[in-house]
């Protein structure tokens, strides 16, 4: 039997391997799709993606710099960078670009399951890294190349937290100080949401390894599942190797002062998101005050936690402003869960339980991106869906350990549940994979779900415009009458009505936009002059003209100038 043991190494090669195999066999359906919405302006048409040489420039650029995006608030180096790279290895291949993303899940689960191991021990840890890659809900960051961002900013943050965790029961190393210091450096520079990590590692710190397991001689635990104290309670806080306040200067707080000195200097101070044009697809809350934000932001709030227990992989979820019908329940459940999350995070700390850690992981990311504390540019609840499974499955973790500690019947029925909740899941996320095989599609797969949501509608419409205009109007006309306050929606509108050649009743539109000074782009202020022009309002359309590009004016005033000359008599 010797023969066949393996060392703890080579189990260790097994796991990674059997994770990675495991991530692309639940995804294999993603790996066929191609680039779909903000994959075309962050990769194929951003030039520091596409140049060669601007490996060096992207880190002193904002993350859309020359991109059609117009955000230049967002400061992302490491997730561009890692977007060139792609771009050199598979250049235009959005299977390459989606191998990063399934090897990034699978890491991401396998971080989970190394910091897990530290307080639940190996079994109840192995469950839940499974449960992360077959958690359908991170479907789109696997599909939706630009979800690259939030996942290598959570890898950052699960790996800093195992390393610590393993420093803080053996003691801090100059490797543990690098990897820790990398993994920091990671989770700040893809994503601002990566500065999570440093509630969660001063969490981390202050529970301490108390509650750490030996793996390799693990102590008796009673029925409760917390490990019974030693005769000296402080040995897992070992002063072994480096200070661990002069570790942890070096592994959070010098790598945190280095990217907030560069964003500093690349973006400057954020000046805030004020109100957009738009005011259908994106940020409903900005300009608003925190009162006025408050029950949208808890209906967001309650909608993650949701879909760790009952996931949807729809594209399109926003609550609408004032939160109406299903979402001012959705708002009531979001109170219930910040006061959890604040109640529990505080008890937990106190208590020195390490379930605080995965608590202000969660918490954490809500305050940060969840407009709490302040309306950022994206509003999409589905920006920090991977953050919450991987908490909810760090929490899941701790609560199987003290499941699978009472007996040997009762662990066995634990792990068969969970395995077939896995198997369930993995199903969903097939589903899901296939509904991403065109941005077509997966506006349908939206509109199906909800056909009364009239941000899927305008996707869907958005998608329809060059292959089936005529759908696409009648999917906007129900997008403006669902939601007749929207100017985008009025906007997309008028810009396929007078596309499909109907001028009067584009003009109409925007002359009711124009009425009420509605913010139009450029190229939309060119297509009302068109309206106007076609509709024989020659002095509109030469009012509208004025101040724009002359790429964009000249041939309207070409055809005006046109119409003006007088026409010889027979």
């Amino acid at each position: 039997m010797s023969g066949l043991s393996h060392s703890p190494t080579q189990r260790k090669l097994l796991v990674v391997l059997a994770f990675v195999a495991g991530a692309f066999a639940v995804h294999a359906l993603a790996l066929g799709n191609p680039f779909v919405i903000d994959d075309h302006s962050a990769i194929g048409q951003h030039p520091d993606v596409q140049d060669t040489a601007g490996v060096l420039r992207l880190w002193t650029h904002h993350y859309w710099e020359g991109s059609p995006s117009l955000d230049d608030q967002l400061y992302r180096p490491v997730t561009v960078f890692s977007y060139w790279l792609s771009q050199r290895v598979t250049p235009g291949s959005p299977a390459g670009f989606r191998v990063v993303n399934l090897l990034l899940l699978a890491g991401i689960a396998l971080g989970v399951v190394s910091w897990l191991r530290r307080y639940a021990g190996t079994l109840p840890a192995l469950l839940a890294g499974v449960l992360v890659l077959a958690h359908p809900a991170n479907t789109e960051a696997i599909n939706h190349i630009v979800g690259r961002a939030d996942l290598l900013a959570v890898l950052g943050i699960v790996g800093f937290l195992a390393l610590q965790a393993g420093a803080q029961q053996l003691g801090w190393t100059w490797p543990r100080i690098a990897g820790a210091a990398a993994f920091a450096l990671l989770a700040l520079g893809s994503k601002e949401s990566g500065l999570a990590l440093l509630p969660c590692a001063l969490a981390q710190g202050w529970v301490g390894s108390t509650h750490c397991v030996d793996t390799a001689n693990p102590e008796p635990r009673p029925s409760g599942g917390v490990p019974i104290p030693s005769e000296q309670p402080n040995a897992c806080r070992t002063t072994r190797g480096i200070c661990p306040k002069r570790a942890l200067f070096l592994t959070l707080f010098l790598p945190a002062a280095l990217y907030a000195a560069a964003r500093l200097g690349v973006v400057g101070v954020p000046a805030g998101y004020t109100p957009a044009a738009d005011d259908l697809t994106g940020n409903p809350l900005r300009g608003m005050g925190f009162v006025e934000r408050l029950p949208d932001a808890c209906a967001v709030a309650a909608w993650y936690i949701k879909q760790f227990v009952w996931p949807s992989t729809t594209y399109n979820h926003t609550p609408p402003p004032g939160v109406v019908g299903a979402w001012r329940l959705a708002s009531g459940l979001g109170v219930l869960v910040y006061a959890a999350l604040f109640v529990g995070v505080a008890v937990l700390c106190r208590k020195q339980r390490p379930m605080a850690v995965p608590a202000v992981l969660v918490l954490a990311h809500l305050l940060i991106v969840g407009h709490l504390l302040t309306a950022t540019g994206a509003y999409a609840a589905n920006r920090l869906t991977v953050a919450t499974t991987v908490g909810g499955a760090m929490l899941l973790g701790l609560v199987l350990a003290r499941l699978t500690d009472r007996s040997a019947a009762h662990r066995n029925a634990v792990v068969v549940v969970a395995l077939m909740i896995v198997v369930g899941l993995a199903g969903l996320t097939a589903r899901a994979n296939r509904t991403w095989s065109s941005e077509l599609a997966r506006m349908h797969a939206d509109v199906r779900a909800d056909d009364e949501d009239p941000v899927a509608l305008y996707w869907l419409s958005q998608a329809q415009l060059q292959r089936a205009p005529d759908a696409a109007v009648s999917h906007l006309k129900r997008a403006h009458a669902l939601a007749p306050g929207s100017n985008q929606a009025a906007a997309a509108l008028a810009d396929a009505l007078l596309a499909t050649g109907d001028d009067r009743a584009a003009w109409k539109l925007y002359d009711q936009l124009l009425a009420r000074n509605a913010m139009l782009t450029d190229q939309q202020r060119a297509y009302a002059a068109m309206a106007a022009f076609n509709t024989g309002r020659d002095a509109r359309a030469e009012t509208l003209v004025r101040g724009l590009p002359d790429d964009l004016a000249q041939p309207i005033r070409d055809a005006l100038e046109l119409r003006q000359q007088p026409t010889d008599s027979p």
